[in-house]
């Protein structure tokens, strides 16, 4: 559990650049394909699906919370691939991201 808050927390500093899931094993200090079972057996997510989630859960706040536009959040949250951006966030949530964008602003007015 302890090493799972640890990858947690480096993400969380860490989720607006490139980062590898080889990078969060070594700051972690465990091999990578155990730092996977520990994640899977505590928060039934791999490292990388989290990473992903906490992503896609970042681009949602700035997208509420600030005017930037769909390709500045896409690199505030380690995308350097606005279309990869947007497919990973249609696979998550569900909707494209301008269409997410659109569900706010409709919500606000």
């Amino acid at each position: 559990e302890l090493y799972v808050k640890k990858a947690v927390e480096y993400i969380a500093m860490n989720y607006s650049r490139k980062i590898t899931i080889d990078e969060i094993s070594k700051y972690v200090g465990l091999d990578r394909s155990y730092l996977y079972s520990i994640f899977k057996n505590t928060i039934s997510l791999s490292p990388q699906e989290y990473l992903i989630k906490f992503r896609i859960e970042k681009a949602c706040e700035l997208m509420e919370y600030s005017s930037l536009s769909i390709c500045g959040i896409s690199h505030s949250v380690g995308y350097e691939d606005q279309l990869l951006f947007s497919k990973t966030f249609k696979k998550v949530k569900g909707f494209s991201p301008s269409e997410f964008q659109k569900k706010i602003k409709e919500k606000k007015n």
